[in-house]
């Protein structure tokens, strides 16, 4: 017997057989990038966070008890807050600086501040007349030494003095008279004792502005009958309450020849 033969069926011309993939083997690329992204987006929100967190409590801890200003209306940034922050503590850090400078200064203005005095160079002026320099040591002897460093005047003449008065306050000095307040020293039993009435001051009334200096000049007009010695005079002005000590020495006067 003849087998019948069967043939595959053949395709359609014009058509192509599907190829077969197998379930689950594409990856989507583009959904893992997106993921990776949002994930550090996140880290660096996160920090920016704790950065505005620190930032506002160095401003609040600096800020001496006063109100920290809050950032403007719809600065939800953590970038924008942080700055914000950063700012005022920078601001609170330079206003105390500034304070404590001014408190220092200003200390000097309060009651009782004595300003700064100090001599001019002159020839007639010995080395720091402003200051409480200590007493010679006087030897054994009737009749001391005179310190060759104070300014000296002869009996019967006339001893200038110019020191320079110096504001560092911040408030002006003005119209001060000077006076003097109490004179010492001298040798009692060889002639008459120096007193306030021989000084007087150059100008009359002293003004002078805040961080600033003027002139002041002290006349000591000695009497031909003074006793000699060192003297210390303590000056001060009216209005005023600080004193300026003065040490001086005079000589017998020079001897007249033939």
């Amino acid at each position: 017997m003849d087998e019948e033969k069967r043939e595959a069926p053949e395709s359609e011309p014009g058509t192509a057989a599907e190829p077969k993939t197998a379930a689950g083997s594409g990856t989507d690329t583009g959904t893992g990038t997106e993921a990776l992204i949002q994930g550090m987006t996140g880290m660096v929100t996160a920090a920016m966070g704790v950065g505005a967190a620190l930032a506002k409590a160095t401003a609040e801890a600096t800020a001496r008890g006063k109100q920290v200003p809050a950032p403007p209306a719809g600065s939800f940034n953590p970038m924008n807050i942080m700055v914000h922050y950063s700012l005022a503590a920078i601001v609170n850090v330079m206003g105390a600086m500034a304070d404590g400078i001014g408190e220092v200064r200003g200390a000097a203005t309060e009651s009782g501040f004595a300003p700064n005095v100090a001599p001019d160079v002159a020839p007639d002026v010995g080395p720091d007349v402003g200051s409480d320099v200590p007493p010679p040591t006087q030897p054994p002897q009737a009749t001391a030494a005179p310190d060759s460093s104070l300014p000296t005047v002869h009996c019967g003449a006339t001893l200038r003095i110019p020191l320079s008065v110096e504001n560092p306050g911040q408030e002006a000095m003005a119209e001060m008279r000077f006076a003097c307040l109490e004179v010492s020293g001298g040798e009692v039993s060889a002639g008459q004792l120096l007193g306030p009435e021989v000084f007087r001051f150059e100008p009359e009334l002293l003004s002078v502005a805040p961080r600033d200096f003027e002139k002041l000049t002290v006349y000591v007009d000695v009497p031909e009958t003074a006793a000699p010695g060192t003297y210390e005079a303590k000056i001060g002005p009216s209005p005023g309450d600080f004193e300026i000590v003065l040490r001086l020495n005079v000589i017998p006067a020079v001897a007249e020849t033939a």
